[in-house]
């Protein structure tokens, strides 16, 4: 066991232990940690400023690989599924700035209110769009399974999730019904519902060329999804590549930020 954890077991109080948490990942992460109020910060490439309910230590790591090919810019168009708290939503808001928009697809209402509570905490950023429907094939209702989590699924139901009836929306439906002119990046990270969302945009692969960070890790009918997510990339000879991470993440980027 490492000092810092024999020191962290031993400190009397959460304050004092909160207070370590921070001077550790202050001294191991390049974004900077604060306490602020009653909330915390986090601060982004000495620029960009997150405040939130709960720290985001164990988020930053994966917002930077999100951002491993396409790094999202000023005035771009977002869609971020399965947004959960809204860390990354607010984070994008931020970069793309007033005049791009993020759509922050969270179905799971426990979810949508911790989202609400943490857009509450920055209020220079006005351009997030909640959307409460699930992400599929087509437009639909389907049962979800809602757990207040990052593991609310259609696919599988977690523990003590409660079972309710969705919208679903294809992404196609969804361009055409904000009609969008462009979208430039998706990032999707949705429980296994990866592949059903991806046969919902052909029109917006065709139209606008996004480029894509998808969490494909996740194990559906005994397959993990990135195979299936390679297999819509390369059937539509789409520019793609799927990263394996030491801690058993896996993303599958495309666009032509890979090509």
């Amino acid at each position: 066991m490492s000092l810092l954890k024999k020191i962290y077991k031993i400190l009397p109080s959460k304050g004092l232990k909160e207070a370590l948490k921070e001077v550790y990942f202050n001294c191991i992460r390049k974004e900077k940690f604060k306490r602020k109020n009653d909330a915390y910060s986090t601060t982004f490439f000495g620029k960009i400023e997150v405040v939130t309910k709960l720290p985001m230590y164990y988020v930053v790591k994966d917002i930077n690989r999100y951002e491993t090919f396409y790094t999202v810019k000023k005035d771009d168009i977002v869609i971020d599924a399965g947004a959960n708290h809204a860390y990354l939503s607010i984070y994008y808001g931020k970069k793309v700035g007033s005049a791009g928009k993020v759509y922050a697809f969270e179905p799971d209402k426990i979810n949508i209110v911790e989202m609400e509570a943490n857009m509450a905490l920055n209020t220079d950023v006005e351009n997030i769009q909640i959307q409460e429907e699930l992400i599929w094939n087509e437009n639909t209702k389907l049962e979800f399974f809602e757990a207040g989590t990052v593991s609310s699924s259609i696919h599988y139901k977690p523990e003590n999730a409660k079972a309710i009836l969705k919208d679903a929306i294809t992404i196609d439906s969804f361009q055409k019904r904000e009609q969008l002119a462009r979208l430039d990046f998706v990032k999707m990270d949705i429980e296994g519902a990866e592949i059903e969302a991806m046969d919902g945009l052909v029109d917006v692969l065709e139209k606008f060329k996004p480029n894509f960070a998808i969490a494909s890790y996740h194990w559906v009918n005994e397959e993990q999804t990135y195979k299936k997510v390679e297999a819509f990339f390369a059937a539509k000879n789409y520019p793609y590549k799927t990263v394996f991470y030491k801690d058993g993440e896996v993303i599958t980027f495309a666009g032509n930020s890979v090509a």
